[in-house]
């Protein structure tokens, strides 16, 4: 965290979709942000549906 921004990367955040365009980052294990769009930064981002299992990098 640099002046209350974070860097939102493949290894320390990843999205749940929800379906019908319903997205919620997580950042670092926790909840960051549910959003209605996927920017292209954010498109890199380990994508996982609702209800399967996550794999954090450890």
């Amino acid at each position: 965290m640099t002046d209350g921004a974070v860097e939102l990367r493949e290894d320390n955040a990843y999205i749940i979709d929800h379906g019908t365009k319903q997205y919620t980052i997580y950042y670092e294990g926790r909840f960051f942000a549910d959003i209605d769009h996927l920017s292209e930064d954010l498109k890199r981002l380990p994508r996982y549906k609702e209800g399967e299992p996550i794999h954090e990098n450890d």
